[in-house]
Formats: structure tokens, sequence, C-alpha cells
């Protein structure tokens, strides 16, 4: 699934992380998704950031 992902860094700090897709996923539910988020960003950029949002974009 396609994601978009946005950062926020300040002072040194990373603060923010938004991890959007486009659509609602078929397969996994969310606690697969916000774990398999958590581990990819971590796992990319070394460190934990203080908060994680994780969206979903549908179409009205």
């Amino acid at each position: 699934m396609k994601s978009n992902v946005g950062l926020n860094w300040a002072n040194g700090s990373f603060v923010n992380v938004s991890v959007n897709f486009q659509g609602l996923p078929q397969k996994n539910d969310l606690a697969e998704i916000t774990d398999k988020v958590k581990a990819a960003v971590i796992a990319e950029f070394k460190e934990k950031p203080q908060q994680l949002v994780v969206g979903f974009v549908i179409k009205p």
C-alpha cells in the first residue's frame, strides 16, 4: 500500500513522523500496521520520534 511520510525535527530532536496511507488496508489490522510502521521508522532513522501518527486517506 502506498504511503506519504512527513517528518519534523526541532533543535536536533526527532519530534514527529506522520505516515498517511492511500486507502484502507484489506489484509492487515490496525495493530499490525502500526507495529510495522513503528519498526520501519526506527530502523530507517535509527531513532524513536516523540510521536508517530498513522492515518488513512479515503475518498468521500
